[in-house]
């Protein structure tokens, strides 16, 4: 526990801590460069905000002093209008100005122009001027920076919407033209328009306006912006090749060791098996020693494998030799040759779902008239499986060559199978006995599927019989004979429960209605034994396609036919 806390600690300390400072050092970069952008644009804000104050209030104090409502008043009379327009229509401005400077009373306009002047160019705002109010609205009055013309003309706004009257001068941002494209010709729609008051009459108020163009503080924000940006490349890429020098250090050089010492083990194990493995010279007291120590052992196990393998696979040989033995043995002890008999024709096959498999069956001549029919299907599969069948099958012909009952004869095996039964298996078997004289057919169940029986070309049908105890299960079970009585032509059709119990790649079992119709349908295009049996195996292989076989299959087949050609009949159990 120790030594993995160790480990741990190691991997925090040093396999995190230079991803942990290169984002430490973005990220404060990236902060600071943020914050200062802000404070800046912050400071122009103001900075715009008290120049506009400033030129306002300035002007405020200077024209306190005239009696602005004179001028105001003159100018809106209906003959300065009229001659405004008249003068305007030959355009030729020169006689309007001089009109309208000689209404001016102490030089005002002169002094005016003068001053507004200076103060736009000390102050580097877009213009200042002088507005009345009346309650018909606000009129421009003189600007440094428009034509005398523009006299007269109305504000498109209200300088009271902006400052209430008061003392005090205040900043605000509008969007429409503050005086006209005549007067005030601007880059943007965007303005800070500061108002002070500077006098109040009865019916009058005059107020200095102050305009500057936001595009001025634009400029300059996208100005240090620009330069932020660039302060931010410059370093955000130095942090970056410091960390690639230092990442190339503590971990792309490690790793680059590691890799040509596990390149050079895997090049001389694959030409020769069993190569020494190298131990990369890591010292980095990280993760990547660790690795590099994984790497090391890793290689080891692989020698040490690669010998348990080549143990593994000698033993592995011999166990196949040995099955290869054991299925020829188990083939050699089932019936292959099936006689041509002039009473009868027969077939049965035996698919293991392993080399060797647990399911058995077996036909002879007891006698020149009787023949001894058994198949069975042992409870576990393999090896064990095979030597419990051989060990049945062995006992089942010893037992049924001494006596012609089969319910006797199953009566003696299971009590000698239970007494040599220390795996407690068990195997179900049908064992039958039929007289070729008569066709009567003596049979006995011991646990195992019901039979299929066939009357002349009549479909196969089910025949359900008693049954006993499997044999191996209990000492001193009996068990019961039925007798069928079998008409030239009449077939059975005996099975295990590995062809019920066959499934598809959806894990859907066959089951016993789907065989009946499989082999009822294969009956009625060729009911011979070898042609059914051989046509139902192969649907079976086709319904299991690509789905694994986990039980024997075993079939067995037989044709009644006494004298030689089948005819037609029927059979009646008895």
């Amino acid at each position: 526990m120790k030594e993995k806390n160790k480990k741990k600690l190691r991997f925090s300390v040093n396999g995190k801590l230079y991803l942990v400072i290169s984002l430490l050092v973005f990220t404060t970069i990236l902060i600071v460069l943020l914050v200062s952008s802000f404070f800046y644009i912050r400071k122009l804000v103001d900075a715009f905000q008290r120049k506009t104050e400033q030129v306002a209030t300035a002007n405020k104090e200077v024209f306190k002093k005239y009696d602005l409502r004179t001028p105001m008043i003159a100018i809106l009379n209906e003959e300065t209008v009229k001659k405004q327009k008249e003068f305007l229509e030959t355009d030729d401005e020169y006689p309007l100005i001089y009109y309208l400077q000689s209404m001016s009373t102490d030089g005002f306009q002169g002094e005016a122009w003068f001053h507004l002047r200076t103060l736009e160019g000390t102050f580097d705002v877009s213009d200042v001027f002088i507005a009345g109010c009346n309650d018909k609205g606000c009129y421009y009055l003189t600007s440094g920076m428009s034509n005398i013309t523009d006299q007269g003309k109305k504000l498109p706004f209200d300088v009271r919407d902006i400052q209430s009257y008061d003392e005090k001068s205040a900043s605000r941002i509008r969007s429409d033209d503050p005086v006209g494209d005549d007067i005030v010709r601007m880059k943007s729609d965007y303005y800070f328009v500061s108002v002070a008051p500077i006098t109040f009459y009865d019916d009058w108020s005059f107020w200095i306006v102050c305009v500057d163009d936001v595009n001025h503080m634009v400029e300059e924000i996208t100005v240090f912006m620009g330069q932020m940006f660039l302060l931010f490349i410059i370093l955000t890429t130095i942090s970056a090749l410091i960390g690639v020098l230092i990442l190339r250090r503590h971990i792309t050089s490690p790793i680059i060791l590691i890799k040509k010492c596990a390149e050079k083990f895997t090049a001389e194990n694959s030409a020769s098996k069993g190569a020494q493995p190298y131990a990369p010279p890591v010292h980095s007291k990280d993760e990547l020693e660790d690795l590099s120590n994984s790497l090391y052992e890793l290689e080891q196990n692989v020698v040490e494998t690669q010998d348990q393998l080549g143990e593994i696979s000698e033993e592995k040989g011999r166990m196949a030799a040995q099955l290869n033995i054991a299925k020829g043995i188990q083939e050699g002890v089932l019936p292959k040759d099936f006689p041509d008999h002039k009473d009868f024709d027969i077939y049965a096959i035996m698919a293991p779902a392993k080399e060797v498999g647990g399911d058995l069956y077996d036909f002879f001549m007891l006698d020149d008239t009787n023949l001894f029919l058994v198949i069975g299907d042992v409870s576990d599969k393999g090896i064990p499986a095979a030597l419990f069948m051989m060990t049945a099958k062995t006992l089942l012909r010893t037992h049924a060559q001494r006596d012609l009952d089969p319910a006797t004869v199953l009566a003696s095996v299971n009590d000698l199978l239970c007494d040599i039964n220390p795996k407690e298996m068990f195997v179900t078997v049908w064992v039958g006995i039929l007289d070729l004289k008569t066709g009567i057919l003596t049979a006995a169940n011991a646990g195992h599927e019901y039979p299929m029986l066939r009357s002349g070309s009549e479909p196969f049908e089910i025949f359900k019989e008693p049954h006993g105890m499997p044999l191996g299960v209990m000492p001193g079970s009996k068990y019961k004979n039925y007798e069928i009585v079998m008409a030239p032509g009449d077939g059975l059709f005996l099975y295990s429960d590995g062809a019920t119990d066959a499934i598809n790649q959806e894990k859907e079992q066959i089951g016993i209605s789907r065989l009946l119709e499989l082999v009822q349908t294969t009956a009625a295009e060729d009911a011979s034994p070898k042609g059914l049996i051989t046509s139902v195996k192969a649907s079976l292989d086709q319904w299991s396609e690509g789905a694994y076989q986990f039980d024997d299959i075993t079939m067995l087949s037989i044709v009644y036919h006494p004298g030689g050609k089948p005819e037609t009949g029927g059979n009646s159990a008895v």
